[in-house]
């Protein structure tokens, strides 16, 4: 032990136990509680990111468990959390907290598979690629992944499956037959109406974000642990949907504007306009996504007090959220239609 520089505390054996389970215990409750201040950011249009990051400045917190994404899973946490408020519970102590950290982390899952459904307004007959699927990198271990829930979840509402892991896959195929695996992530890629990032794997940061988008039906990406290049994405056409940090509305044609960032607040894009909020309501054509411009018109309504659902739009402030828009969302052309009156359409 004094080679490795480990210090050693002699405790008995109900503090030994205690300090394991309160340990993982409290990781695990910095992770669930930045997985609320994520959803509190995605509704603030914070980025959950640099609070991560500003709060792990300080030495008494640490960065260290204040990554936001989809959840922790393995052997480890979840058992420990459980244990612990068992414990407590024979004991008659309500640690409540731990319930909560518990549900918490559940309810992360659950965001993920809202977000591609948001995304894709439904998820029957839609092919989905999901990249990792175990718990965390460089394992294979499935126990508790959040993947996993959320693969289940997508097969449960009738969405195809084609996930890659390097390590895992055979393994996630014996628990749920149903997934196709991809030997390389561009075959999780070919045809699918959504990308969704599960494990942080370093190798996805390798892949190319234009030839992902030339083989992808729909150029969606939910990035659940914030691990790819929302910028590069948003450049390559992709509409980045991440745990709060960065979202990218594609750029739209060569030569254009880069795709801009805006927090994603549940399922919908919004950011600040003049001294209000403007959110755009658009029609997409879901079932068959077509290249920028050949998408039906979607009319972008102007704000005020007379404003109104006309077309296939409603916006308040209209003119700065087409301009916001860079003239298209998902392959339909967004054009700000100006009225001396309210529209009766």
């Amino acid at each position: 032990m004094a080679a490795t520089g480990c210090s050693l505390l002699a405790t008995d054996r109900a503090t030994a136990e205690l300090i394991k389970h309160a340990s993982n215990a409290f990781l695990a409750t910095k992770i669930s509680f930045i997985n609320t201040v994520a959803a509190i950011c995605e509704r603030s249009g914070a980025d959950v990111a640099l609070v991560a990051r500003g709060m792990g400045l300080d030495p008494r917190i640490g960065p260290q468990f204040l990554e936001a994404g989809a959840g922790y899973g393995g052997s480890c946490f979840p058992k420990d959390v459980a244990a612990f408020a068992h414990r407590s519970a024979e004991l008659g102590v309500d640690f409540g907290i731990l319930r909560e950290t518990a549900r918490v982390n559940l309810a992360a899952r659950q965001r993920v598979l809202d977000k591609v459904r948001d995304a894709l307004w439904h998820l029957a007959g839609k092919r989905v690629g999901v990249l990792g699927l175990a718990f965390k990198p460089d394992t294979d271990d499935l126990r508790e992944a959040p993947a996993m829930d959320v693969v289940r979840g997508l097969l449960a509402e009738g969405a195809e499956v084609v996930a890659y892991d390097p390590v895992a896959g055979d393994q996630a195929v014996a628990l749920v037959p149903e997934i196709k695996l991809a030997p390389e992530p561009l075959d999780a890629v070919e045809g699918a109406h959504a990308l969704v990032v599960m494990t942080g794997w370093p190798e996805l940061a390798e892949l190319d974000p234009v030839v992902a988008r030339e083989r992808m039906a729909y150029p969606i990406l939910v990035d659940a642990r914030n691990a790819l290049d929302a910028e590069a994405f948003g450049r390559a056409g992709f509409t980045v949907i991440g745990s709060a940090a960065r979202s990218a509305t594609p750029s739209p044609r060569p030569g254009a504007e880069p795709g801009r960032l805006l927090p994603q607040p549940g399922g919908r894009h919004r950011r600040r306009v003049g001294g209000g909020v403007a959110q755009e309501v658009v029609h997409r054509d879901m079932h068959q996504h077509r290249p920028v411009g050949e998408g039906p018109p979607v009319g972008v309504v102007g704000g005020g007090a007379g404003r109104r659902a006309h077309g296939q739009g409603v916006v308040d402030g209209a003119q700065q959220v087409a301009e916001l828009l860079g003239g298209s969302w998902l392959g339909c052309e967004v054009r700000h239609v100006r009225y001396s009156s309210a529209p009766t359409g």
